[in-house]
């Protein structure tokens, strides 16, 4: 069943992903420092109040990126970014679908990414990161439930 197998491909996807952007936020969290925030805050409160599905991604892109880069691991920042390319028409689907109605959840979980690295701490941001990325593949995986085509 190619439906079957997408969502399967889909999953093992993101549970890479949030394997290598786990031990990216934990790097972050144990380098970052006051200076880092704003930047990272100015990205968010864009997020939150941009209707623009497509500007949505991309900074969604930017945040994690410019954050797990403070983690100074070059090697595992470029193949986070290529797995989070390779994923890119899933972000649009969900954005353009869910991301209105999940605005503040997400902004939340985002929040809570950045928190945790604020205050040093690895595990409580390896465990956000965790969460975000188990909530994102629940709800696209609903949405090619629902019959959303890549």
């Amino acid at each position: 069943d190619v439906y079957k197998r997408q969502v399967q491909d889909l999953v093992e996807h993101y549970e890479i992903r949030m394997a290598l952007e786990m031990l990216a936020v934990e790097k972050a969290a144990e380098h970052f420092q006051a200076q880092d925030a704003p930047p990272l805050v100015a990205i968010l409160n864009e997020m939150y109040t941009t209707g623009d599905a497509a500007r949505y991604v991309e900074l969604n892109h930017q945040f994690h990126l410019s954050l797990y880069g403070l983690g100074g691991r070059s090697r595992l920042l470029t193949m986070i970014e290529e797995l989070r390319n390779a994923s890119i028409a899933y972000n649009h689907l969900y954005a353009a679908a869910d991301v209105p109605k999940d605005a503040e959840r997400l902004d939340r979980e985002h929040r809570e990414i950045l928190a945790a690295c604020q205050a040093g701490d690895p595990l409580r941001a390896a465990n956000a990161v965790r969460h975000h990325i188990q909530q994102t593949i629940v709800h696209v995986t609903k949405l090619l439930e629902q019959g959303g085509n890549i």
